[in-house]
């Protein structure tokens, strides 16, 4: 967050960033990868600012990468 004070004896906070579980910083309406995690930090058009979670392009399934094919059997 940061503190606005215009001098004018008024202020507001205005939220700059989000921070991830491990303590990373994502600017708002930024993103950053970590791991197989794609954190997403947006500032809405209400003002609200909003954190989502989702997986990057590049995220393995278990041991497999991207772009490969491979069966499970039952």
């Amino acid at each position: 967050m940061r503190c606005r004070m215009p001098g004018d004896g008024s202020w507001r906070i205005e939220i700059i960033g989000c921070k991830t579980p491990s303590g990373s910083t994502v600017p708002v309406n930024s993103t950053i990868v970590e791991g197989d995690d794609e954190w997403k930090c947006t500032l809405s058009n209400d003002g609200r600012v909003l954190m989502q979670q989702g997986v990057n392009a590049y995220a393995k399934c278990g041991i497999h990468n991207q772009g490969s094919s491979f069966h499970f059997y039952a």
